[in-house]
């Protein structure tokens, strides 16, 4: 037996052995809990900048759950995720930013294994996963210039 393209990368067998009800659910769940352990963040820092970060990385997130045409959906949610993911780094000295870490992984991973089911890009997640980091640079620094304290 030749093995096929699909068959022949172990990541894709993993993918395709999860499936895309449970991928789904795991971007959306992980989204949905990163961005609330986001707002406990902010909601446990004294910290102005912190509080500020929190809630910023958490609207974000939120935002990624809305209803997209399925051509972003990819890039989208493994936005979402990344958000988190990142933020989580950033955060990783308070009590949930490893939780945050664990959250935004399981998010873009869930995002990579819908991907793969829905015959979509995979390079979609992967831009996505990126673009979080990006924007969570870029929420650092406008933060550092627009919030006292």
């Amino acid at each position: 037996m030749v093995p096929t393209p699909a068959d022949s990368n172990p990541l894709a067998r993993l993918a395709n052995a999860i499936p895309n009800g449970a991928a789904i659910a795991l971007s959306y769940g992980g989204r949905s809990v990163g961005a609330l352990l986001a707002l406990y963040v902010a909601y446990d820092q004294v910290y102005d900048r912190s509080q500020a970060f929190g809630v910023s990385v958490a609207v974000l997130a939120l935002l990624s759950l809305a209803p997209v045409p399925r051509r972003f959906a990819t890039v989208v949610s493994a936005l979402g995720g990344s958000l988190i993911l990142f933020g989580g780094a950033l955060l990783w000295s308070e009590s949930a930013g490893p939780w945050m870490v664990l959250a935004g992984g399981v998010a873009v991973a869930g995002a990579l294994v819908a991907a793969q089911h829905g015959g979509r890009r995979i390079g979609d997640a992967i831009s996505g996963l990126f673009f979080g980091s990006g924007v969570d640079a870029a929420l650092v620094f406008a933060i550092i210039f627009l919030v006292k304290g």
